[in-house]
């Protein structure tokens, strides 16, 4: 009898030690896992911030274009001669000629309206057009 208990300890403790080999492996294997997920994620991270820069590096180019040519337009327009004081002078007096004829133009045209709006009246009929009184009017017999 002694020797079947020894055998079911040795079985028992094969057993436990089976078990016990086997949760290490399990954990093992998820340790593993786990260092792929991170590795992966670490990947991934490096690639959306080398994303991000390629990004930033193109917009830093394009702002460094556009303060390129703000530089050069900008000593272009140093570099221009200014007007003289008669040269000024011309231009505004073309402006004042220019202005001038534009509000003639704006006058003609509200009498041009007038004209029209009493023609436009006069061809309704023989009495369709009423005169506003400015005085005193005989009546045309």
């Amino acid at each position: 009898m002694d020797n079947s208990i020894v055998y079911i300890l040795a079985g028992i403790i094969g057993l436990l030690a089976i078990s016990i080999l086997a949760g290490t492996i399990i954990l093992i294997l998820k340790l593993l896992r786990s260092q792929d997920d991170q590795i992966l994620d670490l990947r991934t991270q490096r690639d959306r911030e080398h994303t991000e820069n390629v990004t930033l590096n193109g917009q830093l180019v394009t702002l460094q274009d556009d303060l390129t040519l703000a530089q050069q337009e900008l000593s272009d327009l140093k570099s221009r001669s200014k007007h003289t004081g008669p040269t000024m002078a011309g231009i505004e007096d073309a402006m004042a000629a220019i202005i001038g004829v534009q509000v003639n133009r704006d006058v003609e045209q509200v009498r041009l309206d007038a004209a029209l709006n009493y023609l436009q009246e006069l061809r309704q009929g023989p009495y369709a057009y009423q005169p506003k009184p400015t005085g005193p009017r005989e009546d045309f017999k």
